[in-house]
């Protein structure tokens, strides 16, 4: 009776294991950011302001059906001034040129380099089927301005102002950025290979 049972126990453990790796893995495709940006040129009274939205739904395309993501509701924009080409950058971080001001959702410096990173929590609508934010950069200080989407967010203007640029050449290159984020330098060759970037002038 007890090799019967052992017997038994044994065959059902193989038969969930068999079972286990038939299950597919679900493929989720979630959605991304679409932002909007108020204006190209500020005076110092005046506050810029960043839109976005995003469903709060995904799909879970192994059960052909949506499902709620609670995991889609962040965004990430760096802020940069442009200066002269000085050490092989165009641009440093400049979060402190700007007061920020929360009328929807949240936002929170990036731990290594909190001058350099804006992340956004959007919040939930009333009729919860989107993540929203409108965040506001009031200037204090006047200057030419990148704001840089780092996650697939896609910017509804059709004019992203990239004529600014062209003010602040990179060896001689109109079209180059060199990112200056707490020290660390990185460059993007031309402009015209990236969909995240939104230029503004505060005078």
């Amino acid at each position: 009776m007890k090799k019967s049972l052992s017997l038994l126990f044994v065959l059902s453990l193989l038969l969930m294991s068999f079972q286990c790796d038939d299950e597919p893995d679900e493929v989720i495709i979630t959605n991304n950011f679409k932002a909007t940006v108020s204006d190209a040129n500020i005076s110092m009274n005046d506050t810029l302001w960043i839109t976005g939205n995003v469903s709060s739904l995904a799909f879970n395309e192994t059960l052909g059906d949506s499902i709620p993501n609670d995991f889609n509701n962040g965004d990430l924009v760096s802020i940069y001034r442009l200066r002269p080409a000085t050490n092989q950058s165009n641009s440093v971080d400049a979060i402190n040129n700007f007061e920020i001001i929360e009328a929807v959702g949240q936002t929170s410096r990036l731990g290594a380099c909190p001058n350099g990173g804006l992340a956004i929590e959007g919040a939930l609508s009333d009729d919860s089927s989107q993540y929203r934010y409108r965040i506001g950069l009031k200037p204090i200080d006047e200057g030419d301005y990148i704001l840089s989407w780092n996650f697939d967010t896609s910017i509804t203007n059709t004019d992203r102002n990239t004529e600014i640029l062209s003010n602040y050449p990179v060896d001689g290159n109109p079209n180059t950025i060199a990112f200056d984020n707490c020290g660390i330098v990185s460059t993007l060759p031309n402009i015209d290979t990236s969909e995240g970037l939104y230029f503004f002038s505060v005078e």
